[in-house]
């Protein structure tokens, strides 16, 4: 009676996985699923990215705009003490005022390139570590595997293989001959 009701409450694919059968098809529907969940986590990691990239444009256009509104204040500034009656001494402020007008905007100037040299130097590292992270993915796949797949060439094989066993210093110096066809190999 127990072992009805448990049997009740599971999904066909469960009780078959019980009984034994289709044991070969969970295992592959688990295989695909774990396939789509590190697929979907990739898609994540360069979502977030993304918009981690585009929080920092918003963030240069805000800066952007304000050092602009500010250029506008000063300009118009400028203008409203020009329409008074002595020359001279507005020459002076007008010197003295575009001065601080030219300095303010060096400055601001600046911080939107050291802002846009972070931004790149950001996008270098991640640049590099994605390029590590497929290099793992390339140098991690088994060579077996690798070699029974026909669009594997031969220079792949030998680049796995020499980076799989590196000279003691580091390099990597392997003189090839002849080209090794694998097909002519017995695994």
């Amino acid at each position: 009676m127990v072992r009805s009701v448990f049997q009740s409450r599971l999904s066909p694919v469960v009780k078959e996985s019980f009984l034994g059968k289709d044991y070969e098809a969970l295992s592959h529907e688990l295989g695909d699923t774990m396939e789509r969940e590190n697929d979907l986590r990739e898609q994540l990691k360069f979502s977030e990215e993304e918009s981690k990239q585009a929080r920092r444009k918003i963030l240069a256009l805000e800066q952007e705009n304000e050092t602009l509104m500010l250029q506008i204040k000063k300009l118009t500034n400028i203008v409203r003490k020009k329409t008074g009656n002595d020359e001279e001494v507005e020459k002076e402020e007008m010197s003295s005022e575009n001065l601080k007008i030219q300095l303010e905007l060096m400055e601001q100037e600046m911080s939107v390139l050291r802002r846009k040299v972070d931004e790149t130097e950001k996008e270098n590292e991640n640049l590099q570590s994605e390029v590590k992270y497929l290099q793992e993915k390339v140098l991690n796949q088994p060579l077996i595997e690798s070699i029974c797949n026909p669009l594997y060439d031969e220079y792949t094989f030998l680049a796995k293989l020499a980076h799989s066993n590196p000279e003691p210093d580091g390099s990597l110096e392997m003189q090839v001959s002849s080209p090794v066809n694998l097909t002519d190999m017995v695994l």
